[in-house]
């Protein structure tokens, strides 16, 4: 049989005795499927009682940024985001000035005050 890296052969059964094993840590990459099915897998009692599903989960995410998003993640999200939020705030600052220099009566008119 060819080399073949342990996740590929692995099971939800595993990434619970890695967990078990590893004094509630997982240190081992998994295929995402078989995070969730050890999600699924765990008693009640555990999910409610101690921290395996965060754990597991945590795992799930270092493992698939380890593999460059190939485990589900969403590559290149992060600069998409920080454009949305700069389009956002300067939406609200023009609407904002706006705003203020309609309720001010605008720039231009001559009943303002006469500072001179």
């Amino acid at each position: 049989m060819a080399a073949v890296p342990a996740a590929v052969l692995a099971s939800p059964e595993d990434v619970i005795r890695d967990y078990r094993e590893a004094d509630g840590e997982v240190e081992n990459c998994y295929p995402a499927e078989d995070f969730d099915g050890a999600i699924r897998l765990l008693n009640p009692q555990d999910r409610l009682y101690d921290d395996s599903v965060g754990v597991i989960l945590t795992a799930k995410a270092r493992c698939a940024r380890a593999a460059g998003g190939a485990a589900g993640g969403d590559e290149g999200s992060g600069i998409g985001i920080w454009i949305g939020i700069i389009v956002a705030v300067g939406v609200v600052a023009i609407g904002a000035g706006v705003l203020s220099r309609r309720r001010t009566g605008g720039g231009g008119d001559s009943s303002g005050p006469d500072w001179e």
